[in-house]
């Protein structure tokens, strides 16, 4: 598997801290749409896109929920409820059963270059870009649509985030688990946004070779 762990300082008290985590998501949870890992939590009002999908013998599960509120709230959610740190590299090597790395996020924010959404057929193998697209998307577009219709961070508007991290589980197997969460509410043609974000649970048994 193409996770290799960076090595990096100890934090201390990280299996406290897991615990302490995995009980302030119980009352969320009871109120709310349930994943099928009680670690990964769920903001209010999602809705289930598909049930847990087991992709590879019992090693690895997906589930897929949507949720109608921008990426910017669904971001400030998640970091009000998970003690996480941004693009932290995780030690997996020091970890011992019951306890769990520290909690790493990395924020994409949109971009707004413009993009060929329908390239021209009588065109082909031009190097003008004007006559080699029968259809454009303007970022300026998706300026105004995101503007008018959520508030932007600091760093901009946010396409896509992860929530990642690791758990040595009692008989000492590694545990991956990442949360990701895209923007899923702007409109093909950059002119309309939906307030809609698609959160993805993903757990996964690492293999002893990649421990």
């Amino acid at each position: 598997m193409n996770r290799t762990p960076e090595v990096v300082v100890n934090r201390t008290g990280w299996a406290a801290a897991l615990a302490g985590v995995c009980i302030a998501f119980a009352p969320v949870l009871a109120a709310q749409g349930k994943s099928f890992d009680s670690t990964m939590p769920l903001p209010p009002g999602v809705i289930r896109e598909k049930a847990p999908v087991d992709s590879s013998g019992g090693t690895r599960a997906v589930e897929v929920w949507r949720v109608g509120a921008g990426m910017e709230q669904a971001l400030g959610w998640y970091k009000a409820r998970i003690q996480g740190y941004p693009d932290t590299p995780l030690d997996t090597a020091s970890i011992q059963p019951g306890e769990g790395t520290a909690i790493s996020y990395h924020v994409v924010y949109h971009k707004f270059d413009d993009e060929c959404r329908e390239p021209a057929a009588s065109a082909s193998g031009s190097s003008d870009p004007a006559a080699s697209c029968k259809k454009w998307r303007r970022g300026a577009d998706k300026r105004r649509a995101l503007n008018n219709s959520r508030v932007a961070s600091p760093d901009g508007w946010v396409e896509q985030f992860t929530i990642t991290w690791f758990t040595r589980t009692s008989d000492g197997a590694l545990v991956y688990r990442q949360i990701l969460v895209r923007d899923k509410g702007l409109s093909d043609d950059w002119q309309r946004d939906g307030l809609r974000s698609q959160i993805t649970l993903i757990r996964e048994l690492v293999p002893k070779a990649a421990q």
